[in-house]
């Protein structure tokens, strides 16, 4: 009974209907297609890589705050070494500032203590290897202390002046010498 209601519409639409009802059947197919698609469901006929699915893990941390958000200290760490602000590191966990700092505060010294010590070895490299003087200058000054303005101590106090040992500098003098002789 199908295709005789089939051959009943490609008739009464003439010559071309055969053409409109591929097109329409072309058309459904592609929208069905599209709609199996939004609702995550493949064509099981498809070759290639499959959409990824979510898998359910375990993570080792602590559990934190009132929701028991499990966080771990090793992310922690490596977050602050790589020059990570509390409040980022903790909406990247989803807890609250205060609630990382009680709970990571090792972790998070640790962390900004190994920043500091790769820009040291950094600069170092860069000054001694590159012979960068910018570099070299800002180390002197902040490390070994040395500064650009005259400090106030008693080595750069002037030496006290004696009148009655007081020799004159000049012409005047020379010719006084030179004639005692």
């Amino acid at each position: 009974m199908r295709r005789q209601r089939k051959k009943r519409i490609i008739t009464r639409l003439g010559p071309s209907g055969p053409f409109f009802v591929a097109f329409f059947l072309l058309l459904i197919n592609i929208i069905m297609k599209d709609d199996r698609k939004a609702h995550g469901v493949t064509d099981p006929h498809k070759t290639g890589p499959r959409p990824k699915q979510l898998v359910e893990t375990t993570i080792e941390g602590l559990a934190v705050g009132r929701d028991k958000t499990v966080v771990p200290p090793d992310q922690v760490y490596e977050l602050a070494a790589i020059g990570c602000d509390d409040r980022e590191i903790a909406r990247f966990f989803g807890v609250k500032e205060d609630t990382l700092r009680y709970n990571f505060a090792d972790e998070l010294t640790k962390g900004r203590e190994y920043v500091k010590i790769r820009l040291r070895r950094a600069m170092f490299k860069n000054a001694c290897d590159h012979m960068n003087a910018a570099v070299q200058i800002f180390l002197s000054k902040n490390i070994l202390g040395m500064s650009d303005s005259v400090i106030d101590s008693e080595a750069n106090k002037p030496l006290p002046w004696n009148e009655e040992d007081s020799v004159e500098i000049g012409e005047e003098n020379d010719r006084e010498e030179s004639e005692q002789e």
